[in-house]
């Protein structure tokens, strides 16, 4: 009964990740290299019903559930971009 009306009354999100899965046979760098397009969000628009602050660049998700960015993150995100940079120049 929730259920039905949930998908009555409510317009759901689609679930992120577009599906990823990881390669057992990958090493961590490529297995990382291979999340960033995984976790990179496209830039929000303005929507009046939502909390959401909308940011106007793409930027990376702590996981592929999110569909956040919690500023708490931020400096763990940056830190594996300079290393993935590093790693592949």
């Amino acid at each position: 009964m929730l259920r039905a009306f949930v998908d009555q009354n409510f317009l759901l999100p689609q679930p992120a990740g577009n599906g990823y899965h990881s390669v057992a046979s990958q090493g961590m760098v490529d297995h990382i290299n291979g999340l960033w397009a995984v976790l990179t969000r496209p830039p929000d628009s303005v929507d009046a019903r939502s909390s959401l602050i909308p940011l106007p660049q793409p930027y990376v998700v702590p996981g592929g559930r999110f569909r956040e960015i919690y500023y708490w993150d931020s400096y763990f995100t940056m830190q594996g971009w300079c290393r993935a940079g590093a790693s592949t120049s």
